[in-house]
């Protein structure tokens, strides 16, 4: 006589699945339990830049959720990261030990704790990763324009030029695009040498010729004085004549 084969009734079976799936209650194998983070890579990354990171542990486990009476389960696969209290972007589980995410640029320097979130609790990793101050040359461009202007009058905007980084900012030059309803007049600024922790205002004069809304666009270009590579940063604004 032939061995009875149990079957999984149609309500459990998906689970079942994904139990097996994840690991679950196979032969010595553990209860999944809380996640747990053992490092994150890289650990560090300079301020003001956007850091790709790839984070490692255990216990990234998706969670099955199913409504007594349904066919179907819903799938928890939601995790968040954040690193002293900011989130971090685009975080995607790769498997049941890996995560990525993205560092924003405007986390500030220092040294902060990692924290996970996800379907089956909480984890933390202390001091886990860097924001190093730039050691290079860091230019930050602003526009200071009136709001408006009247055709065949002329105006004053001021490029300004913030250096935020840790060495000089060379030959730094400033553009200004304000056409087709306005030019501008007069001689190119010279280019400047901006020191670490200055601001230096470029003055454009701007003839308005037509009526409109005009966009303007500030750059600065320049080179970094520690190792000579270049630098280009952009502003947008807008102008009614």
């Amino acid at each position: 006589m032939g061995t009875a084969l149990r079957r999984s009734s149609p309500s459990t079976a998906p689970l079942a699945a994904l139990a097996l799936a994840l690991g679950a209650g196979c032969p010595g194998t553990p209860e999944l339990g809380a996640p747990a983070i053992e490092s994150i890579e890289p650990a560090s990354g300079a301020a003001g830049e956007a850091v790709a990171v790839t984070i490692h542990g255990s216990g990234f486990y998706v969670r099955a959720r199913q409504a007594l009476g349904s066919a179907s389960a819903e799938i928890d696969a939601e995790f968040s990261l954040a690193l002293g209290g900011a989130a971090l972007a685009e975080v995607k589980r790769v498997d049941e030990r890996t995560l990525t995410a993205v560092v924003p640029a405007t986390l500030a320097a220092g040294r902060h704790a990692l924290e996970l979130q996800g379907p089956y609790g909480t984890a933390s990793l202390a001091n886990a990763y860097e924001v190093q101050p730039h050691s290079g040359a860091k230019l930050v461009v602003g526009l200071a324009a009136p709001a408006e202007c009247n055709v065949g009058q002329q105006i004053a905007i001021a490029v300004e030029a913030e250096n935020v980084g840790a060495a000089a900012a060379t030959e730094v030059s400033a553009a200004l695009s304000v056409e087709p309803l306005a030019i501008v007049s007069g001689p190119a600024p010279k280019s400047a040498r901006i020191e670490p922790g200055t601001l230096q205002r470029i003055v454009f004069a701007i003839d308005c010729t037509s009526p409109g809304e005009v966009p303007l666009r500030a750059t600065l270009t320049g080179k970094d004085e520690r190792d000579g590579s270049p630098i280009e940063v952009s502003a947008v604004s807008s102008l009614r004549v």
